[in-house]
Formats: structure tokens, C-alpha cells, sequence
């Protein structure tokens, strides 16, 4: 009798400890939750044929200010920019940041619901527009995204070029290694003005690749 009463007490204290040494693991986020913030975006124009981008920041919902050619290189704090119909990510030639980008080959924002970790693309080099010429555009390399490339079409016979988004479904990486899908909509604002992109977005805020 005596034996088993020690058998059951040692065992009890057992599953004590081992409770209370799980209890003081650190947990980590299920990669299969979500928590998605959304949103729908009309960005500030850029100053045409000028090296001026407009910077957006997934963490806040929001443009962000006080950034330019002189310093985007080196902030932490956009996750993408657009000028015209050119974009860029904070990562590769244009940040410190883990930015990149890939097009999930669809135009329906609701069927692309999972990160294809293996597919980005970092940013290299891309021409930016800087005037017209009599023989045609005339370009500028600068840093941005070759994957933002198809993203509109443009009839160039108009002044100034007309931008017509084709609907994309893109997945980002942002600057903090964070994940987000956007589809761009829209080329004007509500006033009919053009050069402002319009976008809509789901940020994954836990890190999770789900983007449902």
C-alpha cells in the first residue's frame, strides 16, 4: 500500500511540473492564423517626368511623408512607391528593408490566398519616364521593380500618357518581411484628376503567409 501511495504522489508531482514548464513556453504566431488588415487606397500624384514617388507604409495604413531621393534608400518605413505607372519596394537597389514583389498571375483579389515564399523578386533597375522628345519618351534609369511593369497599359499618343491598370493581383513582401497582397484599380482620383493610383490591400499583420 505504502508503495503505490509513493508510485501515485511522485507521478502527481510529475505532471505538476511538467504542466507548469509548459505553461513558461514562449508561443509563436500559427502560421495558418490570420489577421488581416484591409483597405482601399487613392495615393497623392507625383510631379510628372520628375524623380518623384509617392511611399506607402502597410504598418500604418497611410502615405508616408518626409520621404524622397535622398533618403528612401536608407528609411525602413515604406513598404512600396509609385510614380506613374512605375512601383518599387523597400528592398534590393531600393532599401534596406526585405522588400519584394511578385505577380500572382490572377486578376480576382480573392483567390490568391496563400504567400509563394519562393516567387519574389527584389528590386534592380527600371526607366522612368523624364519627358518627351520629338523622337518619343525620353528615359532615366532608376531603382523600382520590373514586376510593376505590367501593371498598366499606356497609350502613349495622349498628353500626358493615359494609364489603364489591368487589374493585378501582386503579393508584397514589406520592409519588415511581412506579407500583403494588393490589386491596383485606378489611375484618378475622386475628382477625375490623373496620376493617382489607387489600390486595394490586405496586410497579413501577424506574419503569417495567409492572406485570407
Amino acid at each position: 500500500m505504502r508503495k503505490q501511495f509513493l508510485l501515485g504522489l511522485v507521478l502527481s508531482l510529475g505532471l505538476i511540473n511538467f504542466s507548469s514548464c509548459k505553461k513558461d513556453e514562449p508561443t509563436t504566431p500559427d502560421d495558418n492564423t490570420s489577421e488581416l488588415k484591409t483597405g482601399e487606397v487613392i495615393l497623392s500624384a507625383n510631379q510628372m517626368y520628375k524623380d518623384d514617388w509617392v511611399y506607402f507604409s502597410f504598418e500604418t495604413g497611410a502615405e508616408v511623408s518626409g520621404i524622397d531621393s535622398t533618403n528612401y534608400k536608407t528609411s525602413t518605413d515604406w513598404d512600396i512607391a509609385f510614380h506613374s505607372r512605375l512601383g518599387r519596394t523597400n528592398g534590393g537597389t531600393s532599401g534596406n528593408g526585405k522588400g519584394a514583389i511578385y505577380f500572382s498571375g490572377s486578376t480576382n483579389f480573392e483567390s490568391v490566398t496563400e504567400v509563394n515564399i519562393d516567387n519574389f523578386i527584389q528590386d534592380s533597375t527600371v526607366n522612368l519616364i523624364v519627358g518627351i522628345g520629338n523622337r518619343g519618351p525620353v528615359y532615366k534609369p532608376v531603382s523600382g521593380n520590373v514586376v510593376f511593369d505590367n501593371a498598366f497599359s499606356v497609350d502613349m499618343s495622349q498628353r500626358p500618357p493615359l494609364y489603364t491598370p489591368q487589374n493585378n493581383v501582386y503579393v508584397i513582401k514589406t520592409a519588415n518581411g511581412k506579407y500583403a497582397k494588393i490589386q491596383i484599380t485606378g489611375y484618378f482620383d475622386d475628382k477625375g484628376n490623373s496620376g493617382h493610383i489607387n489600390f486595394k490591400y490586405a496586410y497579413q499583420t501577424n506574419g503569417s503567409t495567409t492572406l485570407e
